[in-house]
């Protein structure tokens, strides 16, 4: 059960960091004038403050952005948030075994081949979830952190979110089921991250803009289990608070390995942070200076091949 947890906590972080490293949220900042594009500067959100590397949760005091501002942005967060999600990486997998021998007679000889098939094997994880009543339940807070470098901006997001999802676990060991259970349960997250954002222009000229995680608190502030397998009631309740501290430990766990998996994702697939071309106007990029660039990068690139 706990592993169901964790990977219900961690494919509903990895969703909600997919959203906020959305170049849409990062144009959103920029549009409403907190951040810094292409060597376009406008303070009048940031804070000019700059400090030496150091622990994200630290004493540094952040500014918040303008109600106006948070609010805008939580409307595009929750045109973003998916209305189901799934996680089925490790579901239906399969394992090739030997069933037999081909036998047959060429040219008066006997020859033999291995025959092989698929058979499901292993332990088997999923999660189907669903985000309860967004525009309800989401909340969403975002300040501004003093800068490390003049033009990479930083933020502060702090996130809280309520699911419901179906979790499932099967092991098969060749072909056979030894078990299967599965759970219904609610759960009320709190994701906390520092983060900044890099823009760059790619090779067809597109924007870019490159969310890094710095830090991140998981935290899961509620948590009720209603059903395992067929069984439900006031036991499998009570199940579910006696395991919740269990849970949490784990949930924290999983918190700690969140900012290297999302940034790996970020590395991964750069192409999907490219800011749609119908945002450039409002983000007032300058076309020239996007060419400019692109220039600059290439002839960069010509200069180590020679």
């Amino acid at each position: 059960m706990t592993q169901l947890a964790g990977r219900l906590v961690t494919v509903t972080a990895n969703r909600l960091g997919s959203v906020f490293g959305w170049p849409l949220i990062a144009a959103g900042l920029l549009i409403a004038g907190s951040g810094v594009c292409c060597g376009q500067q406008n303070p009048g959100l940031q804070s000019d403050e700059f400090v030496e590397a150091e622990p994200a949760q630290s004493k540094v005091q952040p500014t918040p952005l303008p109600p106006a501002t948070q609010q805008f942005l939580r409307g595009m967060a929750l045109m973003l948030l998916p209305k189901v999600y799934s996680d089925d990486d490790d579901w239906n997998l399969h394992r090739k075994v030997q069933s037999g021998l081909n036998v047959d007679f060429q040219g008066g000889e006997l020859k033999t081949s291995r025959r092989w098939k698929d058979v499901r094997h292993g332990l088997w994880k999923r999660v189907d979830a669903r985000f309860v009543d967004p525009a309800k339940n989401f909340k969403l807070q975002i300040d501004v952190l003093p800068r490390r470098e003049t033009h990479v901006p930083r933020y502060r997001i702090r996130t809280s979110i309520r699911v419901q999802a179906v979790a499932r676990i099967q092991q098969w060991t060749l072909g056979a089921r030894i078990y299967s259970l599965s759970a219904d349960v609610d759960a009320s997250l709190d994701l906390n991250a520092d983060l900044h954002f890099r823009t760059t222009v790619s090779e067809t000229g597109k924007l870019l803009v490159l969310p890094n995680i710095e830090t991140a608190t998981l935290q899961l502030r509620e948590f009720r289990l209603r059903r395992v397998s067929h069984a439900k009631g006031p036991g499998i309740r009570e199940t579910g608070r006696m395991m919740s501290g269990l849970i949490r430990r784990v949930v924290q766990r999983k918190g700690e390995k969140l900012p290297d998996k999302i940034n790996r994702k970020v590395e991964k697939q750069p192409e999907r942070f490219e800011v749609p071309g119908s945002f450039l106007f409002g983000l007032g990029v300058n076309q020239e200076e996007l060419a400019k660039q692109q220039d600059e990068k290439n002839a960069a690139k010509n200069g180590m091949r020679k």
